[in-house]
């Protein structure tokens, strides 16, 4: 009997992470990746986002596992959330049980508290009577994996995140054997990573930092410190190994960067002597050009730390910068915080040390380019094909280029997908439902350290109105038996006005304040909501007319009896 398929993405189209993707074949749900997004510049105050698990909430019984296939947050970020609504068999590596632990240690989780089956880079297992296989990938994280699930039409197939690479470090290596060995099954769905699609040739070997360290290790006559993402673990190993072959001892800058180090050591990932780490209190013996400093982070706060370090904001005297070091940038900004990047830059130049920045241009991001997605789907020659992973533009490219190769696809077998828009494939026809017809609640969950999903849209503007803007808080004491004002008003800007300029502002403020709650005082009724929403109004109305600004009005009415 013919089984039915049919495959919808909660997140990860159209988007830079907050990947998760669906298949269903019959009544079972399969997921494949639980990540996180982050926030743009106008959602403040905003940790990061997840996708809406709505879908897996009202179907939760039918979800049969998750199949994680790598350590980065866009993949594993949401799935504490995930699991606790729809609880369900975790697969995962080895090492990115490792990564989840230390989020979830962060979050103070348990571990113990999840299902999780650790499997092997390159492995077969059975899920609900189902043949699933992991097939290792050359990515930035060590025992990243694509994975297959078996279906009676053929195999569904997911690239992972992969470049071509079999020369780089074990545990990096793309699996040719485990690809060939599933390009002789039948395969009836791949879904492609679109990311680095418009890029012509192969990543590699763009994506290694290398030579780059190698020169600037040879070069700098003092101290090296290299700045690198915690999530490029292929660059982290390199600038090690590199810098020991520099006879170059390597100095753990903060706690975080330890702690990936021993992940790293802890795994079997790297190999190292006791004395090729310099301990913290050791450091002032050894010469300046057998140092070299690791800077570990994610993201901008990895900006921010190299901020704090180029301005002397530090506790260790011993690592201010100096000219004699050599800083050496291996994290190229992501757009959301280019701007603080080049600020950051620019600090780092005052410090006078010598400064290599290297640019997104030099060292590419781990995803397949145009000739790696190529000989990918030139091996698995799918029936159908669904790019996933990027944004629009790099969906549309990808399909570009798998209707260009003359290898069976084109408009009829390649579908372009929104997020909650559910592609079905019965006798193979597809159907595509839309969002509406099928129900789907799709977007993003917002998390602000407190919950999931509770920071609604109206505190989002109101947290971009108090950065911009500023604040008014006003407060006074009322006698409701006496009706009449008996202490205050105290009136409090922050960000709004500087003082010098805000006399005669502070006093119209104060003015309206007062007549509003003494015309509500005189009603028989005195309703202290409707008192405070007509100062909010009254008095926005007076700043925006007055100042061209537009601050948040806090009124407090504090009654005595």
């Amino acid at each position: 009997m013919e089984e039915k398929i049919s495959f919808v993405a909660l997140g990860g189209l159209d988007t830079n992470g907050n990947n998760c993707f669906c298949v269903e074949i019959n009544d079972d749900i399969f997921v494949v990746s639980c990540g996180i997004g982050y926030p743009d510049k106008f959602e403040s105050g905003v940790d990061f986002v997840i996708p809406d698990y709505s879908y897996l909430k009202e179907n939760k019984n039918r979800v049969k596992a998750y199949f994680i296939t790598h350590g980065h947050d866009d993949t594993l970020g949401a799935l504490s959330y995930f699991y606790s609504i729809a609880p369900a068999p975790i697969y995962m590596s080895s090492f990115t049980r490792y990564i989840f632990n230390y989020i979830l240690k962060y979050n103070k989780q348990d571990i113990n508290n999840f299902d999780i089956h650790l499997v092997k880079p390159s492995d077969e297992f059975y899920v609900a009577n189902r043949k699933i296989t992991y097939f290792e990938t050359a990515h930035s994280v060590p025992d990243t994996s694509g994975v297959a699930i078996a279906s009676s039409k053929g195999n569904i197939v997911f690239s992972g995140d992969y470049i071509i690479e079999y020369t780089s470090f074990d545990r990096f290596k793309f699996d040719f054997k485990a690809v060939s060995k599933l390009a002789d099954d039948n395969n009836y769905l791949l879904l492609m990573n679109s990311l680095n699609c418009t890029r012509k040739g192969y990543t590699s070997p763009s994506h290694k930092a290398t030579s780059y360290v190698s020169e600037a290790a040879n070069e700098a006559s003092g101290r090296l410190f290299v700045a690198l993402y915690s999530q490029r673990i292929y660059n982290v190993v390199e600038t090690i190994y590199e810098a020991l072959n520099d006879q170059r001892k390597i100095y753990l800058y903060d706690e975080e960067t330890k702690a990936i180090v021993k992940s790293l050591l802890d795994e079997g990932i790297i190999s190292l002597k006791e004395d090729d780490i310099i301990k913290s209190d050791a450091i002032s013996s050894f010469k300046d050009s057998n140092i070299c400093v690791l800077i570990m982070g994610m993201g901008d706060i990895l900006y921010q730390k190299i901020s704090m370090l180029a301005l002397r904001d530090i506790k260790d005297k011993r690592l201010y910068l100096e000219e004699s070091d050599t800083f050496l940038l291996l994290c190229p900004p992501s757009n959301n915080f280019e701007v603080m990047a080049v600020s950051v830059l620019d600090e780092l130049y005052k410090t006078n040390c010598h400064v290599i920045n290297i640019s997104k241009k030099q060292i590419i991001k781990m995803h397949p380019s145009e000739d790696d997605i190529k000989l990918f789907i030139s091996l698995i020659h799918p029936k159908f094909f669904i790019p996933i992973k990027g944004q629009y533009k790099d969906l549309i490219a990808n399909a570009e280029i798998a209707t260009s190769m003359n290898v069976g696809l084109n408009h009829k077998n390649v579908i372009l997908l929104d997020c909650g828009m559910k592609a079905t494939f019965n006798n193979d026809v597809i159907s595509v439902a839309s969002i509406e017809n099928e129900k789907i609640r799709v977007g993003s969950l917002m998390v602000d350290g407190i919950g999931v999903g509770d920071v609604a849209n109206d505190i989002i503007l109101e947290r971009n109105q108090l950065s911009q803007d500023g604040i008014i808080v006003m407060s006074l004491l009322v006698s409701l038996s006496e009706k009449k004002i008996v202490g205050g008003p105290d009136i409090q800007m922050r960000g709004y006005l500087y003082l010098k300029e805000s006399e005669g502002i502070l006093k119209s403020i104060e003015n309206l304040f007062v007549d509003i709650v003494n015309k509500h005082l005189s009603s028989d009724n005195f309703d202290t909501t409707q008192c405070k929403d007509e100062i909010i109004e009254t008095v926005s109305r007076f700043t925006r007319k007055s100042t061209l600004r537009n601050p948040v009005i806090e009124p407090e009415i504090l009654i005595i009896d």
